[in-house]
């Protein structure tokens, strides 16, 4: 029973996640644009779009890992509860 629940606050936590990183990635686009337009425009260095594509690479890895994290914590609760776990193939 403690593993279901530890499994199920998990997969929720991680649930709840997706929207966080998705935003944060999509900020992290816009502000990746941004800096290749001053870049383009003369008003921006090339250390501006470095950091701005690092920072779109941590948002990216970071949904990335929420999506697994769901994805693993709903296959632990599944198997605590004694259900089938199926794997989707795509």
């Amino acid at each position: 029973n403690l593993a279901v629940r530890k499994d199920y606050n998990s997969m929720r936590e991680a649930e709840e996640r997706f929207s966080s990183t998705q935003a944060a990635v999509k900020q992290a686009e816009e502000d990746f644009f941004i800096a290749q337009e001053k870049y383009r425009a003369g008003e921006g260095i090339m250390l501006d779009i470095i950091d701005a594509q690092e920072a779109l690479s941590t948002a990216r890895h970071n949904y990335i890992s929420a999506q697994y994290d769901y994805a693993r914590y709903k296959a632990a609760l599944e198997s605590d509860m004694g259900m089938s776990v199926e794997y989707a193939r795509q």
